[in-house]
């Protein structure tokens, strides 16, 4: 793992565990820097990692912090030795949030060969191989899957990965707004396959249009 001038970039060719540790840690680190600075270090192996992170990231859900560089929406938080604002921070945090939650899942966190473009970089977010086949993922770390068209454009990019056998979307619960599992889109259907109130995280697969269905 390296600093970039994004928050974290993840180097390929790991399994979805170490991918997975690698990605806590970082956020871990970040998150405590801009949520909770008077908190002392964690024990690093990866179960007092999960508490780690899913404690922070509850915070990040609460907000209930002091700290008003935060809170001051012009002012700059210093990470990782770059100047970032609080929106940029918060989008990065949560797009790391939603990646790692995903490769916590039962259909994913076996997988290997990963690659992992946490914070809004160009491409996919991430893809690796499970189980022999090759998958491709978005995430979306934002409040709704439908603002500014994301859930269209993110389909529309799946339809065109046609050297993976699964296309995969990930998003926060509350993000999705609705209980539907199943919703259909120009370019395809993004069908729900984990179980959000146990994984903290909704995992679709997307599946193309039957005129466009390429395997």
């Amino acid at each position: 793992m390296v600093d970039m001038p994004y928050l974290v970039e993840v180097a390929p060719g790991m399994t979805a565990i170490e991918a997975v540790s690698l990605l806590q840690d970082a956020f871990i680190q970040v998150a405590t820097e801009v949520l909770d600075p008077t908190n002392k270090p964690f024990e690093d192996t990866l179960p007092h990692q999960h508490l780690q992170f899913d404690r922070l990231r509850t915070l990040l859900n609460r907000r209930d912090t002091d700290i008003s560089d935060w809170l001051d929406s012009t002012a700059r938080i210093k990470v990782n030795g770059g100047q970032w604002d609080c929106g940029e921070v918060e989008t990065n945090l949560r797009q790391i949030e939603v990646i790692v939650l995903a490769l916590r899942t039962a259909q994913l966190r076996q997988s290997i060969n990963l690659r992992v473009n946490p914070t809004q970089q160009s491409g996919f977010d991430a893809e690796g191989t499970q189980d022999g086949n090759r998958w491709v993922l978005n995430a979306y770390g934002g409040v709704n899957v439908t603002n500014n068209g994301k859930l269209v454009e993110d389909a529309e990019a799946l339809s065109l990965a046609k050297d993976f056998k699964q296309l995969l979307f990930a998003c926060r619960p509350s993000a999705w707004r609705s209980q539907k599992t199943v919703r259909s889109v120009s370019a395809g259907m993004f069908k729900l396959i984990n179980d959000p109130t146990k994984d903290g995280v909704c995992l679709f697969e997307f599946l193309r249009s039957d005129n466009d269905k390429r395997h």
